[in-house]
């Protein structure tokens, strides 16, 4: 369960708060959307709300192969196009290949924010090595990418959950 300013939940479907990770993002108020949403409550809320970004994907929400993958880019092409707003995404690492960049990323109003899942990172031995590798088994392989874990988790990259706490629950699910 997530904790929120006022209370832990599951089911939230919107909030408010700032972002706290990314550098061009830092500090923005942004509206959270967890799932897919319709453009007409996206844009109301973040306008009621003051928001500059939306944060579409919020608390692991975004799932491509499970829920339509079309939808969400109409959604994000459509607030990119038609709005004002900026638009995060936060996308798990392990679904990149099921995530169309290309087809968003000359938006200069668009941002991805990848994230990866691990437990007890901070424990790990500092000259551990986090290891990107750009292929999938079918395709050919292009590249690996690494760096130490302590170049990953310095001080200053980390946001702890109680300073994302603050962010404000406005809508839950029904």
């Amino acid at each position: 369960m997530r904790q929120y300013s006022s209370e832990k939940r599951n089911d939230v479907q919107y909030f408010v708060g700032q972002e706290k990770l990314g550098l061009h993002t830092y500090n923005k108020q942004f509206l959270g959307v967890v799932g897919l949403q319709s453009f007409e409550d996206i844009v109301t809320k973040a306008i009621e709300n003051n928001c500059q970004y939306v944060l579409l994907g919020a608390n692991k929400s975004f799932i491509p192969e499970d829920g339509g993958g079309e939808e969400w880019y109409i959604l994000i092409e459509q607030i990119l196009v038609k709005t004002q707003l900026s638009v995060i995404l936060s996308v798990n690492m392990a679904d990149t290949g099921l995530f169309d960049y290309n087809r968003l990323k000359s938006h200069p109003k668009f941002h991805l924010q990848l994230y990866i899942t691990s437990v007890g990172i901070e424990n790990f031995a500092p000259d551990t090595t986090i290891v990107f590798e750009d292929r999938l088994w079918e395709q050919n392989n292009r590249m690996l990418y690494g760096m130490q874990i302590t170049d990953a988790i310095k001080s200053e990259n980390g946001v702890s959950w109680q300073a994302i706490a603050t962010d404000s629950i406005l809508d839950k699910k029904d």
